[in-house]
């Protein structure tokens, strides 16, 4: 944000121009390389302001539709016409998770609303929730809830 940056440049900027002024006190090159650390601290507040106006919705509301769905990430970059480093930037910024973790939440989610609600395999409700290699999915599980599918559906189940 550049007014989280505004003093830095500020105090930057009075400085050379001051040096410009005394013209005694700063030798050309003392005011060329103070002038070139002042335009990148505009160029980084500059980006970062960029990154924080990019609007996620249609990736999101992709996401929240399709999280069942094989997903690739520069898919999502593309949709949102950034490319994938911005996107994961954003993304990480906005939503406090990459994206990928977002996709794994969504999809444990799922999963455990169906083992605590119905009585379908382990097996299905990981293809269910987009995984095709069900150890996959208890691990992923596992790792995310701190128990196994089985042992959250024994410990939750509505049923």
């Amino acid at each position: 944000m550049l007014c989280a940056n505004g003093l830095f440049i500020s105090t930057r900027s009075q400085k050379l121009f001051e040096g410009f002024a005394r013209n005694d006190s700063y030798r050309t090159y003392d005011l060329a390389a103070l002038l070139d650390r002042l335009l990148i601290e505009i160029g980084r507040a500059i980006e970062k302001n960029k990154t924080e106006r990019i609007s996620l919705s249609k990736s999101i509301r992709y996401l929240n539709e399709n999280y069942t769905s094989q997903i690739k990430i520069p898919f999502l970059a593309q949709m949102e016409n950034i490319c994938m480093t911005a996107y994961n930037m954003t993304f990480k910024k906005q939503m406090s998770m990459s994206p990928t973790k977002y996709i794994i939440k969504l999809r444990t989610s799922s999963a455990k609303e169906l083992l605590c609600t119905t009585n379908m395999t382990v097996q299905k409700i990981g293809s269910l929730c987009g995984y095709d290699d069900v150890n996959f999915f208890r691990k992923t599980f596992k790792k995310e809830t701190g128990l196994s599918p089985s042992e959250y559906r024994e410990k939750f189940s509505l049923i």
